[in-house]
């Protein structure tokens, strides 16, 4: 059964994909690259197919386990489509400024038989349920200051930025409270709570999660600490997705 896979993954005509920016869809992965030669391309196809990998599995430990290594080399047959979007367009070029060193957002769509593929042979199962909605609530404690994070404050747009990126990242739709009224979840949805308190110890953040839903196997709880606003969030969509496809222990 694994060698027909194997050549199931090998030899399979991939069908053209239907979009590739932006999108939710499960088998597009996306990453940063300096600029648009074929030599940064190698590198940003193989960051974006693990990221398909953890999106469609709900296991984020795909993005750097070592079993998954021997499919990074076949990731770019597994290629449907690829884009770039200039990160800087609103920024003319000057100098000797080209498409080299400028920053672009790179993305990838893969072909969906030849990602579950990879899966089943990795041990994992495509998770393609419907994913509920992933409602936020937390609070942020810095500097002495303790504020609930919200969709309409002015001063969270860098957190907001990385709680979105996070949801991309995870293939999860995150839902914000407004501070002008009460934030009421959907009958499918999730709740994560918690609290996110900045270090200066350690330079960092530490967020305690809380993750609840009526009718599931929860609630459930972790914790990261000293780490970036990026890193946090990651670890709270990561991990709610994580529990939701079952591979949290």
């Amino acid at each position: 059964m694994r060698i027909l896979l194997a050549c199931l993954l090998l030899f399979a005509l991939p069908a053209r994909a239907e979009s590739v920016w932006p999108g939710t869809d499960l088998y597009e992965g996306h990453t940063i690259v300096s600029g648009t030669t074929p030599a940064t391309r190698g590198g940003a196809i193989v960051q974006a197919f693990r990221r398909v990998l953890v999106k469609v599995s709900g296991d984020p430990s795909l993005g750097d386990d070592p079993q998954a290594d021997p499919f990074d080399a076949m990731a770019a047959t597994m290629v449907e489509d690829f884009a770039y979007q200039d990160r800087l367009s609103d920024v003319p070029r000057h100098d000797e400024q080209g498409t080299r060193d400028r920053p672009f957002d790179f993305a990838a769509h893969f072909d969906r038989a030849r990602v579950n593929a990879v899966l089943v042979l990795l041990g994992r199962r495509p998770y393609l349920a419907p994913r509920p909605p992933l409602v936020i609530r937390v609070t942020v404690e810095k500097d002495g200051h303790r504020f609930p994070m919200t969709a309409d404050a002015a001063d969270d747009e860098q957190q907001r930025e990385a709680l979105l990126a996070a949801a991309e990242r995870f293939g999860m739709r995150v839902v914000l409270p407004d501070s002008t009224r009460i934030t009421r979840p959907s009958a499918d949805a999730v709740v994560l709570s918690g609290t996110l308190v900045w270090q200066a110890a350690t330079f960092g953040w530490s967020g305690a999660w809380h993750l609840d839903a009526p009718g599931r196997s929860l609630p459930r709880d972790w914790t990261i600490t000293g780490v970036s606003f990026d890193e946090a969030f990651r670890s709270a969509v990561g991990g709610s997705l994580a529990v939701l496809a079952g591979h949290a222990g």
